[in-house]
């Protein structure tokens, strides 16, 4: 067993893994950012009901959830700067792989987010928003005072797991040569001729920080309710 697999090899590649988690981290919050900005714009769009508008986003939204996301990085990877050439004349293709990587991930998530915040924005009881007007707020003083901190009670739990499932889908940008901690991981398992001992310890260290992210949310989420 030692010669196909060693766990002291594994524990000492740790280490050296262990600097792309800046990287993975990066990518991580920037999407999570992106993914919360556009997946609100994408709800009020859809809830609005604006005509032609809120069926073209209803669109975008089917094709970003229905298509993986390893396909979705090339897409934006090589599409976006002919497009950015042939629609602004601006050369882009020499930009980082990392920002194109960021804005796969942050579109891919703004899809799943945007379903999640308009249910949690149809969950609030009609009765809410009827209770501000009749108190005299107006509306937007109803959507940030009564609406939008049920909202987020309710989307809260998942919106955890979906962050979750984001740290994960970074492993995906190591296709494009970045160098997280996936990307570290197959550099070094090419160097050493033991890849399997450097994916094993890549794989721990997705599962400790997944499992750090998630308690991270349970947290936020207990100390959030207390607050409503």
């Amino acid at each position: 067993m030692s010669e196909y697999f060693s766990l002291h090899r594994a524990l000492e590649v740790v280490p050296r893994i262990l600097p792309g988690l800046g990287a993975t981290l990066l990518i991580v919050f920037s999407s999570i950012l992106m993914g919360t900005i556009l997946g609100l714009l994408f709800a009020w769009i859809r809830l609005s009901r604006i005509p032609v508008l809120s069926q073209l986003v209803a669109l975008l939204v089917s094709f970003l959830r229905g298509t993986p996301v390893i396909i979705l990085i090339f897409i934006v990877y090589y599409g976006v700067p002919l497009l950015m050439l042939n629609a602004f004349n601006v050369d882009v293709s020499s930009y980082s792989a990392l920002y194109f990587v960021i804005i796969a991930l942050g579109v891919n998530m703004s899809a799943f987010l945007s379903e999640l915040f308009r249910g949690g924005f149809l969950s609030v009881p009609k009765g809410q928003y009827e209770a501000g007007y009749s108190v005299g707020l107006s509306r937007a003083q109803v959507l940030w005072r009564i609406v939008i901190p049920q909202m987020i009670r309710i989307v809260l739990p998942e919106f955890g797991v979906m962050s979750v499932n984001m740290f994960q889908n970074t492993a995906f940008a190591a296709t494009l040569g970045i160098m997280d901690l996936m990307g570290r991981a197959q550099a070094i398992g090419s160097t050493t001729n033991h890849s399997l001992e450097s994916y094993f310890a890549v794989a721990i260290l997705f599962v400790v920080c997944g499992l750090l992210l998630d308690f991270g949310f349970q947290l936020i989420d207990k100390k959030y309710a207390l607050t409503i």
